[in-house]
């Protein structure tokens, strides 16, 4: 199957790349990276369902328009997104060129955080993470990856003590998906973690998740009504009020990631108490997702920084022998394998199944 496939090779690419520490390092981390932008790449319009909503249409009407302006005066909504297309059809005037940068800036920015951060992180396992995840659905909700991954990039500059440099990305990412203004949350998130605030805090951040599954409607359109910038149609009943169904394949992985984040806090490692509000977040997506497919995307931006939380080095609580290191691997790679094949591949979520190519099928 082309996906397990191209993982595989990505994963193996991001191993080589973490065995070394000179500029050979660099190479294969890029290398793995370019798998996965040209599989989108090269892929046909009926892979992803997004791509029939709004890439491929937005793509023709760029064809049609000789100036950007006007063209974006037409659009009116995420603009840097739309930047992107027109350049990319008029530099290429091809639908894959258009994937191909779609993905390049997905794939990059996500990267690029991992990059940032791999003294602490395993980065092969982080992209591992990253394949099974979320791959698929960038190859459908294009615009909110991209945001999602800038963020996670301006996440990592947090990290990196650059609140400065991580703002600026956060304005970015608001620019590619209006949603993304809802990060503000990661960057409070991150105070309180800074504050090493007691357990009582936590045991209100828990209620306020309580609350927030009851009252998530309400809450999102107090939101947009006060946020005039954001389309009024992110609270039309079509995105608060789609029934779907709980989803048990995120429920077990989350849940998972729920335990690993006790164990940070029983050990006292760093950042623990970050990944405990980061978790009970998207946990609470999972729950708030089956009341409405659309609601639960506000929980992307989240959830897409698990990608770090499970790379660390310290997440597993074994000692760090080889031996270890390959058993919890392994298992958490199942997991994974797991969660793909029944989210992606059974119940073809992203419609992104079967994977079709303008070159093979």
């Amino acid at each position: 199957m082309i996906y397990f496939l191209a993982f595989s090779v990505v994963f193996l690419f991001a191993h080589i790349a973490k065995k070394h520490k000179n500029s050979l390092q660099l190479f294969f981390f890029i290398m793995s990276g370019l798998v996965l932008v040209m599989l989108a790449a090269v892929r046909e319009e009926t892979v992803g369902i997004d791509v029939g909503v709004y890439v491929k249409r937005y793509f023709l009407i760029a064809q049609r328009t000789d100036n950007i302006f006007v063209y974006l005066k037409a659009i009116n909504k995420e603009l840097l997104y739309y930047i992107i297309t027109f350049c990319a059809t008029k530099l290429f005037g091809s639908l894959q060129a258009v994937f191909f940068f779609n993905e390049l800036i997905i794939v990059g920015f996500t990267y690029a955080a991992i990059w940032n951060l791999k003294d602490n992180i395993h980065i092969d396992i982080s992209v591992l993470a990253f394949s099974f995840i979320f791959y698929g659905q960038s190859l459908n909700i294009a615009r909110q990856a991209m945001a999602m991954a800038i963020v996670l990039y301006a996440f990592s500059k947090l990290l990196q003590g650059r609140k400065n440099t991580a703002f600026v990305f956060w304005i970015i990412s608001i620019g590619f998906h209006y949603s993304a203004v809802v990060c503000i949350g990661i960057y409070l998130i991150y105070i309180m973690d800074k504050r090493k605030l007691n357990y009582k805090i936590k045991l209100c951040f828990l209620l306020m998740l309580f609350f927030l599954q009851l009252f998530y409607d309400k809450i999102f359109t107090f939101i947009v009504i006060h946020l005039s910038f954001l389309p009024r149609g992110y609270v039309s009943s079509k995105y608060l009020y789609r029934e779907y169904s709980l989803s048990s394949c995120n429920l077990a992985l989350y849940s998972l990631c729920a335990l690993l984040a006790l164990f940070l806090l029983v050990r006292h490692k760093p950042g623990a108490d970050f990944w405990f509000y980061i978790v009970g977040l998207s946990l609470c997506g999972v729950f708030i997702g089956a009341k409405s497919t659309f609601a639960n995307r506000i929980f992307y931006y989240v959830e897409y920084l698990l990608i770090i939380m499970l790379g660390r080095k310290d997440i597993f609580p074994v000692k760090q022998t080889p031996g270890n290191v390959i058993i919890a691997d392994s298992f958490l790679c199942i997991v994974l394998m797991v969660h793909f094949y029944i989210l992606q591949i059974y119940l073809n979520v992203a419609g992104i199944f079967p994977y079709r190519s303008i070159f093979f099928q």
